[in-house]
């Protein structure tokens, strides 16, 4: 970090914009620049600081989301609000549609308010500590499914991790099945009493598996990471039988 101040003071800039970066920086780099340093973030701040926003507001069922130009302060996520722009979450979107829906709402508040900072005219707006929420984080090995949750949830888990990021996951046997694409189902079974994670269909349709309150049909899914197989192709590949209980691990 040093050596990143000193290449700042060389250039000596005026403004700093920050793009992808996951560190906390230093106080003296923060107030080097004389309007300030500033950044986007992928939610409506204060709610979602913290670690892939994104994903997390998929993940817990959010209906709406936005991205959040501010400056930067010494905590996380907590500098005063530039501007904001809302949009809504479909039960349609995944990550990556909502990511692509953060890029341009980014760019529109880029275009509107960079040039206010550079009049020294943009707005300061404090965040509300009191509705601040806190979010880490995901490592790959946060994409185990719990198949003992609804229907709902199970298919949101999955959505919010869908390629380019790891994937959700479950196990066959020992086989590690990253799950890229699945939709809640209407299917109606005569059984009774089946198991979360229990396999009750194989089609061309895709896996029908039960979850504690409904079912989804897994469509897509692959042994490793880039591998996007229709779901019955993999089934046929790895001999997957009806009746089976997906694995929560390797076994």
């Amino acid at each position: 970090m040093k050596n990143v101040f000193k290449y700042i003071k060389k250039i000596n800039p005026d403004f700093i914009l920050v793009v992808g970066w996951y560190y906390i920086i230093p106080k003296e780099i923060l107030n080097y620049p004389k309007y300030g340093c500033a950044g986007l973030h992928a939610s409506l701040l204060p709610k979602y600081r913290g670690g892939a926003p994104i994903n997390w507001a998929i993940i817990n069922g959010e209906k709406k989301t936005g991205i959040t130009f501010f400056y930067f302060g010494e905590g996380v996520d907590s500098g005063d609000i530039i501007g904001q722009r809302a949009f809504k979450i479909t039960l349609k979107d995944n990550c990556r549609t909502v990511y692509e829906k953060a890029i341009k709402s980014g760019i529109y508040l880029l275009k509107k308010y960079i040039p206010l900072i550079e009049r020294n005219k943009a707005p300061r707006i404090k965040q509300d500590e009191s509705k601040a929420t806190y979010f880490p984080q995901r490592k790959p090995e946060d994409g185990l499914i719990n198949w003992g949750q609804s229907a709902l949830k199970i298919y949101n888990f999955i959505r919010a991790q869908t390629y380019p990021y790891p994937g959700a996951y479950t196990f066959y046997k020992k086989n590690k099945i990253i799950i890229w694409e699945a939709k809640i189902s209407n299917f109606k079974s005569k059984e009774k009493g089946n198991k979360p994670g229990q396999i009750l269909r194989i089609s061309k349709k895709g896996i029908l598996t039960s979850t504690l309150d409904g079912k989804v049909i897994i469509t897509k899914a692959g042994r490793k990471y880039k591998e996007i197989l229709s779901a019955d192709l993999l089934a046929n590949k790895l001999k997957i039988k009806e009746l089976y209980v997906w694995n929560s691990r390797n076994i």
